[in-house]
């Protein structure tokens, strides 16, 4: 992507939630500053909120498991959403999902903020039904969500137990690394309608 105007710039705090209407023609550029963010993303059109990012279909359209540069996001009604015109990282998840509270409450210990202020966990879902409700959406429209800069592959192995030594498949999450600082993704709106 050439160097263009920039309109907007922002920089997201860790669990913080930020949405905003992307128009025709102009471009998101996410960039993990620090190192090892994770940035989910849900993508509606904003003209019509019933159309909607659709994993199912980007991936079986496109015969892939993750997202990067020259890859595309379809909408519920087969149309391009959203491409990925620039990557530095190279893989990011669709498969993965966001937490919920039982997660976190699992992983962290149940927690309020009221308790712990600046320390408390947040989770993916209830953040973005923070966001839905600014636009008039609700817990119905959520759909499957993006994580940018993460990546959730699926490793083969052989299995012991099976004659003939079948393939098996199982999702495996990469260790983190910071190398990924400074790596902006750059997401443009589809020209045209």
């Amino acid at each position: 992507m050439s160097e263009t105007l920039t309109i907007w710039e922002e920089i997201i705090q860790p669990g913080a939630t930020w949405s905003h209407v992307l128009k025709r023609g102009t471009a998101l550029l996410i960039t993990d500053i620090e190192g090892g963010a994770n940035v989910g993303g849900i993508f509606y059109n904003f003209e019509c909120p019933t159309e909607r990012y659709n994993m199912p279909d980007t991936l079986k359209a496109q015969h892939i498991a993750r997202l990067t540069k020259g890859f595309v996001m379809y909408s519920d009604m087969g149309r391009i959403l959203l491409s990925v015109t620039g990557d530095t990282v190279g893989w990011h998840d669709p498969i993965g999902g966001t937490s919920n509270r039982k997660l976190v409450e699992s992983k962290y210990g149940p927690s309020t903020y009221q308790q712990d202020r600046n320390d408390y966990h947040k989770n993916g879902r209830d953040s973005f039904l923070v966001e839905l409700g600014k636009w008039g959406l609700g817990p119905r429209d959520l759909v499957a969500n993006v994580n940018f800069f993460s990546r959730e592959c699926v490793r083969r192995r052989h299995s012991e137990l099976r004659p003939r030594k079948l393939e098996t498949r199982r999702l495996h999450r990469p260790p983190r690394r910071d190398e990924r600082a400074g790596h902006p993704q750059h997401l443009p709106a589809p020209a045209g309608s």
